[in-house]
């Protein structure tokens, strides 16, 4: 028995075999858990360009002289259209700071909690993720860019993480084309 067990503990075959069947699990865990942390910054991507929506809209119906209250419903429906769950978006008017009552700022606060899979692990709660954008009224100036097709679906399209940079000055598309169906129809179309 005693050549047995020093053959045994001197034996190195398969020692690759246990340190792989040891680190696996670890390095699936990694793995997991940088694409769930993935997952959460690009649904702070989808909720920031939600509660920018909502900002620019709260801020348009005040600029053609609408109400607080139809502002904020504008705001909370835009926020829905680019992706935000109608229960996590907080609408706010600024008047103080920077912002007065004759040049008010518009708020849109968006909030969501994220499950979690693989963090589980090691957070004991749920990751929160969150979003807010101001926008205040200005001069309804044409802007730098122009689209002047009346009534084109998608007669601005920007995909594929185009970006436009407009310092200054804005976007403005003249087109009427809107649906509720997410399929090329509106106005200006992004993805």
């Amino acid at each position: 028995p005693n050549g047995f067990l020093s053959r045994f503990v001197r034996d190195q075959r398969g020692v690759s075999a246990i340190i792989f069947a040891i680190i696996l699990p670890t390095l699936l865990g990694f793995v997991g858990l940088s694409v769930e942390v993935g997952q959460w910054y690009g649904q702070k991507r989808k909720l920031q360009a939600a509660a920018d929506a909502g900002a620019m809209a709260a801020a348009r119906v005040m600029a053609e002289g609408g109400s607080w209250a139809t502002a904020q419903t504008a705001a909370s429906n835009f926020a829905v259209r680019n992706g935000a769950v109608a229960a996590n978006v907080t609408s706010n008017q600024l008047t103080s700071g920077s912002y007065t009552a004759a040049s008010p700022g518009f708020e849109v606060l968006l909030t969501e909690s994220q499950t979690l899979l693989f963090s589980a692990v090691f957070l004991s709660t749920s990751v929160t993720v969150n979003a807010r954008a101001v926008a205040m009224t200005g001069s309804q100036d044409l802007g730098c860019v122009v689209a002047l097709e009346g009534s084109a679906a998608s007669a601005v399209d920007l995909n594929s993480n185009a970006r436009m940079n407009l310092d200054g000055c804005g976007l403005t598309v003249n087109s009427s084309a809107s649906s509720t169906d997410a399929a090329n129809a509106n106005a200006l179309q992004m993805a």
